[in-house]
């Protein structure tokens, strides 16, 4: 019973340490963190890698749905309330 259970147990953290993390969370994570406030050129800089990474992710939204007009209301959507 224990080693059945050891089985699962290394099946299931190879199934979470195999998972790739999203270009956009990469990208959203090399703008870097929060600068602080009334660093005004900092705060700039942020912002527009920000942006960039919003416009990057809506591109590959629309290109991964371009076949459904549904689909890419639906699940660009979301970018625009995560949007800054």
């Amino acid at each position: 019973m224990l080693i059945y259970m050891l089985f699962i147990v290394i099946g299931l953290l190879e199934c979470v340490l195999a998972r790739s993390i999203p270009p956009y969370d990469l990208c959203m994570e090399g703008c870097g963190d929060d600068p602080r406030p009334g660093d005004i050129a900092e705060t700039r800089r942020v912002e527009l890698c920000r942006d960039q990474c919003n416009r990057d992710e809506r591109t590959r939204c629309l290109a991964a749905n371009e076949d459904s007009e549904r689909g890419k209301s639906k699940l660009c959507e979301g970018l625009l309330l995560h949007h800054p």
